[in-house]
């Protein structure tokens, strides 16, 4: 309910009691002369025998007006409010169109303490004949009865007929604010002057700043609060919720200033708070820690908001200080772990360690804070004290004993570290993350004790944790030799995948012999193309040609226009000088049309040897395309232009390659037989008595 209407409902009756007797006799019937002695008694005070002859007429079954309504009146007077509106609901229940009754009803309503019934009357009133009163009454009782809808619809409506008072603009504003209508509440509530706001009550003023300060305008809410900011009513929350709305908006500092006077005229703990975060936010530190020292106890929110306030903004000492009350006021672990890291931030070390001795036995989290305190203050003795004891009874977890191993090794202690994570990886697979940190540890190439364990490792495990165990082996230096005397003593089991590790170790021991068996065997069951041409690989590796040309005829059959084995067998083909065999899967390999330079001139010298002179041209011109193609090409295919151009009978330009050719390798004998015999086969002879000559 507004103060407005506050004041009206306790001035003795509601707006409608002013329907006086004598209005409502003056207005209705005349009365018979029984009306008229009992109407001379009850003007006389005669209560009594009014009263008895108005209810002996009822009981007679005279219900009129001119007997319901004096007796109505005599129980109002009396005080019997009760029995007045039950005569008069009766009444209108039978003559519900009555306006008169109406206001009479609602007199006794009020009267009676009903405000409810009392509301439904001026209702009933107001919707017959609307008045600005009527609106005004109906808008404080629906604020008095929470019903914002219906107060807002009355005060909408009194805006509408320009009847509005500040109060109401003010609680209208309100309203239109709480509905999310920002540019509404911001018509109603205007420009108002201190003129127009000083008779105001401190609840509508209250308002008046609430919505200021909802709508954005810091400033002007400022001054509103500034005009009852001395008054025992205004509320001291209000304080903070200004001084909080400037630091939401990053104007702190313009916040302050209004302050000044808040403080001045209400000295509560509430402002003194309000006024601390205010100017810890706009980084008045030193003017915070003055007002520190001179206040006694504080609240523990305050505190805690000038410690995250400071933390925030790196306001160290602030911080510490905060904290410090805090913990001092209230000892407990989560405040000293506070002033533990506000020492830690402001590079007080030494204090702050007293605080993590204690914290670290029953707050874990603090465990590395005290180990990286202890290590810049160079405390070795008890960072070792520690990290000994933490490990002691073994009944440390492996959270803690990994956290310990990593701080060791900050420490430069390795091999205290790697102790810890060699016990970690004995409990897990070989892809969990203290088995990667244990191989770290041990480097490339670790010592027989640590091939050892991983030999272990791979011996009692089974499925694929067993491959996975033979690779960490394979990948150590001096590995390899192990993985192969273990397959020597009976392969493990672990099918394809380990078959693939035992050749890994072969390649890496270079045992080529038993490489070149194992292949033996495997390759007559080997169907799988990326196996058969692993396969192949290998065997090239061992420089068993023969054992190579196996695997990629198997290859051929498998998939019989793959283009590494068309291309090998050609090639093997060629220098073994079969020539048909050479061209016919260099042909086979180049109808794809690969731009391979080397592969195109050995067709050509296979197609040459087999006396089929235009396709091989064809050949040899292809190569010198392709050599052209290179940026700058290699001895290969400079050795291949060269004899290209002779076969096409471009001797000069041959001559002229092999030249370039002989000047950059003067002392490769293959390269100057092939120009010897290209001089030779022109008829140069006497450049190739030069060229002999010279070696």
């Amino acid at each position: 309910m507004t103060p407005e209407v506050d004041r009206e409902l306790h001035r003795g009756g509601g707006l409608v009691a002013v329907s006086a007797i004598g209005a409502s006799l003056a207005v209705w019937l005349s009365i018979p002369s029984e009306g008229e002695l009992a109407f001379m008694r009850y003007k006389a005070g005669q209560f009594a025998d009014a009263e008895q002859t108005y209810q002996r007429r009822i009981a007679d079954g005279d219900a009129s007006v001119a007997v319901l309504v004096p007796l109505v009146h005599i129980y109002l007077d009396k005080g019997e409010a009760d029995r007045a509106v039950a005569l008069m609901e009766t009444y209108l229940a039978a003559h519900p169109d009555d306006m008169k009754g109406h206001e009479l009803l609602a007199t006794a309503n009020w009267q009676a303490g009903r405000l409810a019934d009392y509301q439904r009357q001026l209702e009933i009133l107001n919707g017959a004949s609307p008045t600005p009163a009527r609106l005004r009454e109906l808008a404080g009782l629906y604020g008095h009865h929470g019903d914002s809808k219906k107060q807002f619809q009355a005060l909408q409506r009194l805006a509408g007929a320009a009847d509005i008072t500040v109060a109401e603009r003010i609680q209208l504003a309100h309203l239109q604010l709480r509905q999310g209508d920002a540019a509404a509440a911001a018509r109603s509530l205007g420009t108002l002057t201190g003129s127009e706001l000083a008779p105001l009550d401190v609840h509508s003023r209250t308002t008046h700043f609430q919505v200021l300060l909802a709508l954005g305008r810091l400033d002007q809410a400022a001054q509103a609060l500034t005009g009852f900011a001395a008054d025992p009513a205004a509320a001291p929350v209000l304080f903070n919720d200004l001084a909080n709305a400037y630091a939401a908006a990053q104007r702190a500092a313009d916040g302050l200033r209004p302050f000044a006077y808040f403080r001045a005229v209400r000295p509560l703990p509430e402002v003194e708070g309000a006024w601390a975060r205010l100017a810890a936010t706009a980084r008045r530190e030193a003017e915070v820690m003055t007002w520190l020292t001179t206040q006694g106890p504080l609240g523990r929110p305050l505190l805690e908001d000038l410690y995250h306030i400071a933390s925030d903004s790196n306001q160290t000492q602030l911080a510490v200080a905060s904290a410090q009350r805090l913990f001092d006021q209230a000892p407990a672990l989560e405040t000293q772990r506070r002033l533990a890291m506000a020492l830690l931030a402001a590079g007080r070390d030494d204090h702050a360690l007293i605080y993590l001795r204690e914290l670290v036995p029953d707050d874990p989290r603090m465990a590395s804070l005290y180990v990286t305190t202890l290590q810049r203050l160079g405390e070795h003795a008890e960072l070792g004290h520690y990290l000994r004891a933490r490990l002691a009874g073994g009944q440390a977890s492996e959270d803690d004993r990994r956290k310990t191993a990593f701080d060791l090794l900050a420490q430069g202690q390795r091999d205290a570290a790697l102790e810890i994570f060699l016990s970690l990886a004995e409990a897990h697979g070989p892809d969990h993350p203290d088995v990667r940190e244990l191989f770290f540890l041990w480097g490339p190439r670790p010592g027989d004790a640590a091939l050892a364990w991983v030999q272990r490792r791979a011996e009692h495990a089974a499925g694929p944790e067993r491959i996975v165990w033979l690779q960490h082996l394979m990948d150590l230096g001096g590995g390899a030799e192990r993985v192969a005397r273990m397959f020597e003593a009976g392969p493990p089991p672990g099918g394809a995948a380990a078959t693939d590790i035992y050749l890994q170790a072969l390649v890496a021991t270079n045992n080529h012999a038993r490489l070149a068996d194992l292949l033996r065997d495997l390759l007559p069951h080997a169907s799988d193309p990326a196996r058969l041409r692993r396969y192949a690989g290998l065997a090239q590796g061992t420089g068993d040609t023969a054992l190579a040309g196996v695997a990629y005829a198997r290859l051929l059959s498998a998939v019989p226009d793959d283009g590494e084995a068309l291309r090998w067998m050609g090639l093997a083909a060629l220098s073994r000088q079969d020539h048909k065999a050479a061209a016919a899967y260099l042909e086979r390999y180049l109808q794809g049309g690969p731009a391979d330079l080397e592969a195109a001139h050995a067709m050509a010298t296979a197609l040459t040897n087999l006396g089929d002179d235009r396709r091989a041209a064809a050949y040899y011109r292809r190569t010198l395309e392709l050599a052209e193609a290179q940026a700058v090409p290699g001895y290969a295919a400079r050795l291949a232009v060269a004899a290209s151009l002779d076969r096409l009978g471009r001797v000069a330009e041959a001559v002229a390659a092999y030249e370039q050719l002989h000047q950059d390798f003067p002392d490769d004998a293959a390269m100057l037989g092939e120009y010897a015999a290209m001089l030779y086969r022109n008829g140069l002879l006497e450049r190739l008595r030069q060229v002999t000559a010279a070696r």
